[in-house]
């Protein structure tokens, strides 16, 4: 099926329902696919060991829990596109932060450090968010490296892209914003060389 972003995302919202091991079918589901395919009214979908096996309308299988959705709307997974979710607990906790470094800017990765056990993550999955582009806290011009984390409650299937872009703040309180941004342009056709 071409929908594989949309059955990823779907799948990981499944699983924030706590149904990842279960066998079970979905019935009466009207499926937004975010794609041409558009919305597909009154569809079913068999869920199996935490998989997808099918979607289609009228599926018959015995023996097997069914959750009707009377016609209620399912979407693939929203993306909180910049947050410290699964790298801060508790902000005012130091202790709980594993979002910056005092020695590390630009190149400072912050892919090791994600918490997939965060619990800001079931509340963040409650709301629909099932993919975080989590980020270093800027503590001065470059604060680091993001990266790309399923919310799936698993460390080893998490990341899904490690370091894909670098953070640099410009602030305003903090000097000249245009001094920021001149060092911002140095710093690029520096590298760019």
């Amino acid at each position: 099926m071409k929908n594989t972003f949309f059955i990823r995302h779907f799948f990981l919202l499944i699983f924030s329902l706590n149904l990842f091991a279960e066998d079970f079918l979905i019935k009466n589901a009207k499926i937004f696919t975010g794609t041409d395919q558009g919305l597909i009214k009154n569809s079913d979908i068999h869920i199996k060991d935490g998989r997808i096996q099918e979607i289609k309308n009228e599926i018959d299988i015995s023996n097997i829990k069914v959750i009707d959705l009377n016609g209620k709307l399912i979407t693939s997974g929203f993306i909180s596109p910049l947050s410290q979710l699964g790298l801060v607990e508790i902000g005012l906790e130091s202790r709980t932060r594993n979002d910056s470094s005092d020695v590390y800017s630009a190149g400072f990765s912050i892919a090791s450090s994600f918490n997939p056990k965060s619990t800001l993550i079931p509340y963040n999955l409650t709301g629909g968010i099932t993919l975080s582009l989590s980020s270093p806290s800027s503590g001065g011009l470059f604060s680091g490296l993001s990266s790309a984390f399923y919310l799936s409650g698993k460390l080893k299937n998490s990341l899904l892209k490690k370091d894909i872009a670098l953070i640099a703040s410009i602030r305003s309180g903090e000097g000249s914003k245009a001094a920021s941004f001149l060092l911002l342009e140095d710093f690029l056709t520096y590298v760019s060389r």
